[in-house]
């Protein structure tokens, strides 16, 4: 077939070339897919996290102090302590900079921080549906071009 001869479609006549470019585009839609669906998992994982920090916090506050109590290292890792205060927390501020600050402010950064996530996934998870959608309609055009049972020869 000739790069400029039409393509015979009910809807359309598409050329060689513009087949080829439909193509290329809804491959690089599935990138762009792809790459939203890792955010989308990273930002859920970072929430998740966050969760589990509030809890953590909020059960050390209901705890006596100079109680022993075992803190959380990482995967099956624990590290048994006595509480000498809980009033205070060392919240990270990136860069190997910690501040100590009250349970409630840890409490209201670590809720900020969440909402911030939650908009961010909710961005995505929109940008996500569209990718899906615009796919699916390259993909149906392209499968009305060149029924399955052809593109399986």
């Amino acid at each position: 077939m000739s790069k400029d001869a039409p393509v015979n479609n009910q809807r359309a006549r598409l050329s060689y070339n513009d087949v080829q470019a439909l193509i290329r585009e809804t491959d690089q839609l599935r990138g762009q897919l792809q790459y939203l669906l890792q955010q989308s998992q990273l930002l859920n994982d970072s929430i998740v996290d966050l969760e589990g920090s509030k809890a953590s916090l909020k059960e050390i506050m209901a705890r006596p102090e100079g109680e022993r109590v075992l803190i959380p290292l990482g995967t099956q890792i624990l590290l048994s302590v006595t509480m000498e205060s809980k009033e205070t927390v060392l919240h990270d501020l990136g860069s190997n900079i910690l501040k100590k600050i009250s349970v409630e402010d840890s409490i209201k950064r670590i809720d900020s921080r969440i909402e911030v996530f939650k908009k961010s996934y909710s961005t995505v998870s929109t940008q996500t549906y569209q990718l899906e959608n615009m796919i699916a309609q390259r993909e149906n055009i392209l499968n009305q071009i060149v029924p399955a049972s052809d593109a399986e020869k």
